[in-house]
């Protein structure tokens, strides 16, 4: 796992677009590794990451390898420094 004082710089810099964005990111998770693990191109994980809805079967998938929610992986905050979100990983 990446340091949290290296992780809170570059997310400042470069907000997230989704909470997909923002877990890959925090966990040091690539496209190409979870594309790997979904059996889909890096390009398909990049589109989804920032903001493109996957079919219905690769949200599933992608709840139950990060562990986390359909909504909030797909959220769009306009500023997350002030999202509840703004915490997790």
């Amino acid at each position: 796992m990446r340091k949290v004082e290296e992780v809170m710089s570059v997310l400042k810099e470069n907000p997230p677009k989704t909470g997909l964005d923002y877990i890959m990111r925090v966990r040091g998770i690539t496209n190409a590794e979870l594309g790997s693990q979904l059996s889909v191109e890096a390009q398909t994980v990049s589109g989804w990451r920032n903001g493109r809805i996957p079919n219905r079967e690769s949200v599933l998938s992608l709840s139950e390898i990060l562990g986390e929610s359909p909504d909030y992986l797909f959220y769009q905050p306009g500023d997350w420094s002030n999202s509840p979100h703004s915490n997790r990983a």
